[in-house]
């Protein structure tokens, strides 16, 4: 009897522990606010950097009330790049009651919270007589990454122009790993591979071209946590790569490993006619399409992944012309949360230049650009545009 009314006390501590745990790891403390009374609307300026953000990812929003009671009517959500969601909530909140909203989906650079609301008074009687209460609201955020965060990149990766184009984790004791590369990676002449978890010994790679050649490249390297192989230099010219396959000395005990595929397309070489003269090496190519004839719209679909922006923003965007003239005239900027920018341009672009163009202020986590333009045929064909970012 003593040992089952202990395994029932045991079983009841852990469950009211347990989310007091969830809660410690998972949930943060975004900021707060002291509410007036009647109607009135509030706003919780979290005041942090696009660097504060780089591994914080929100899966839902808790509002936690306090010393007194309160009519939320709505929530807006306003994004560092001045991008809004309006939530609306119409529900009265008790002192001690909370509220809790699901993002559906990862929230991250979240500039400010805004609360539209009507707060109730409350009164106590004391030692001192009778006292109005004010309602506090505590803003509470679920991060989706507490774990620890990805490693930054290497400022000698910045300083060069190499760029992380893929990334896999998988178990040691596999013999084989692949890594797709988004169509909109770029081209490059170089790649080296990263170890960020426990040493692996490489033995091959197979490197898989968007034209459907390959490339064997034998290693036969063991590889520690944070070491890289020598450059590799791929065959041909500037090459759109698919995919990676990795052929390992499987181990015998399991742990995770992660490699990171680095590419570099060299700048400093020669290009085609004058693009890339002068060309800064930490721009990074976006993507590119061959654009049609007459007047006509395209989207370049960037393909990257929330991880790869975590470190990269952009303060301008280079249009690139090759093979034939193109008359700009306009773009937009869809983002990875659906935010679009558009920008007037109206510029004639001949083949072999580039146009800059400056963005609003950092921008990053962009998922595609959309260009509307107007061309003609030409000797040399249909024009190709590549885009490149320029870090902020």
């Amino acid at each position: 009897m003593i040992f089952s009314c202990l395994a029932m006390w045991l079983a009841a501590v852990l469950v009211l522990s347990s989310p007091a745990l969830a809660q410690r790891d998972a949930w943060e403390l975004l900021g707060e606010e002291r509410v007036g009374f009647g109607d009135d609307r509030d706003v919780i300026n979290l005041g942090h950097s696009e660097d504060f953000y780089r591994n914080k990812a929100y899966l839902r929003l808790r509002f936690v009330v306090e010393g007194g009671d309160l009519r939320m009517r709505s929530i807006r959500l306003v994004y560092l790049n001045d991008h809004s969601e309006a939530i609306d909530v119409n529900r009265s909140l008790r002192s001690g009651e909370q509220y809790d909203i699901d993002l559906n989906g990862e929230r991250s650079y979240i500039q400010r919270i805004e609360m539209t609301y009507a707060g109730r008074p409350t009164l106590s009687i004391g030692p001192g007589g009778i006292k109005f209460g004010q309602a506090i609201v505590r803003v509470f955020g679920e991060n989706a990454r507490w774990a620890a965060p990805p490693q930054p990149p290497r400022p000698s990766d910045i300083d060069h122009g190499w760029v992380e184009i893929g990334r896999e984790t998988f178990d040691r004791q596999n013999q084989t790993a692949v890594i797709e590369v988004g169509q909109g990676a770029g081209r490059f002449r170089q790649i080296r591979i990263r170890n960020d978890g426990e040493s692996i010994t490489l033995r091959e790679l197979v490197i898989q071209f968007r034209n459907g050649e390959t490339q064997r490249v034998s290693i036969d390297q063991e590889l520690d946590g944070g070491h890289e192989t020598p450059r590799i230099d791929l065959e041909g010219e500037r090459r759109g790569i698919s995919q990676i396959s990795f052929m390992m000395e499987p181990r015998r005990r399991p742990g995770p490993a992660t490699v990171v595929v680095l590419g570099t397309d060299r700048p400093g070489r020669e290009e085609r006619g004058n693009l890339g003269q002068g060309k800064r090496p930490q721009w990074v190519v976006l993507g590119e399409q061959t654009v049609g004839f007459t007047v006509d719209r395209d989207v370049i679909r960037v393909g990257h992944s929330e991880d790869w922006y975590r470190n990269r923003s952009f303060g301008r965007l280079h249009f690139g012309v090759a093979n034939n003239d193109i008359h700009l005239l306009s773009i937009e900027i869809v983002y990875l949360n659906g935010f679009t920018e558009r920008y007037s341009l109206d510029q004639l672009l001949r083949a072999g230049t580039e146009l800059p163009v400056d963005l609003r202020g950092g921008r990053s986590f962009i998922r595609e650009i959309a260009m509307t333009y107007r061309t003609r045929p030409g000797f040399g064909g249909r024009a190709l545009v590549t885009v490149y970012g320029e870090p902020g």
